[in-house]
């Protein structure tokens, strides 16, 4: 099994915080686009629970009615 070093930057405090930073950056897009994601899911699921709602409304209303 091969060791691998991790980079050890212990000089260059300046570097690594702004690689955190960066880190943290890329994670609050992730979970802004997750969140967005989320939201359209959510607004779809209730455009067809609506829709699901409205197409058995004539059938519940008037019971002799085929539409």
């Amino acid at each position: 099994m091969k060791k691998t070093r991790l980079p050890c930057d212990c000089d260059a405090g300046e570097s690594s915080t702004q690689e955190s930073d960066n880190v943290n950056t890329k994670l609050r897009q992730r979970k802004k686009v997750a969140r967005d994601e989320n939201d359209d899911f959510l607004v779809l699921r209730n455009e067809m629970k609506e829709w699901l709602a409205l197409s058995t409304l004539p059938s519940l209303t008037n019971p002799g009615s085929t539409e």
